[in-house]
């Protein structure tokens, strides 16, 4: 499984200016919001984000009654959003990266004609 952190590192991508790349993506976006593998991917990370709330939510009750101090309900806290946050991030840039490429490989090809020399363009050795 390839990731991809950035636009430049997204093979359809590669050789095009940063202006052109967010062009692309942006023209090719929407592809991803209409998938069906998109709304799945986000139901689950947001039902694993109500887990996490349930979570803080019991360590903050546990402070309000005593039972914890408020720092360690906050350090709780944090850690949980913080991690599921990343979670979901992640998630979601794979799913629609996924999905997009196959689109932003017709959108360079359509708006972005790269300049290949003809087989009738080159000199002949012979």
């Amino acid at each position: 499984m390839r990731i991809y952190w950035r636009l430049r590192d997204i093979p359809e991508l590669v050789g095009l200016s940063l202006r052109e790349q967010r062009e692309a993506w942006r023209a090719c976006y929407g592809h991803a919001i209409g998938h069906w593998h998109y709304w799945r991917a986000a139901i689950a990370v947001m039902l694993s984000d109500a887990v996490c709330l349930g979570i803080v939510s019991l360590a903050v009750k546990r402070a309000a009654s005593g039972l914890t101090s408020s720092l360690t309900a906050s350090a709780i806290s944090g850690i949980f959003v913080g991690t599921f946050g990343v979670i979901y991030g992640f998630a979601m840039n794979h799913v629609t990266v996924c999905i997009v490429r196959p689109h932003l490989l017709d959108y360079v090809a359509a708006h972005f004609p790269t300049e290949q020399a003809a087989p009738s363009d080159t000199p002949d050795s012979a």
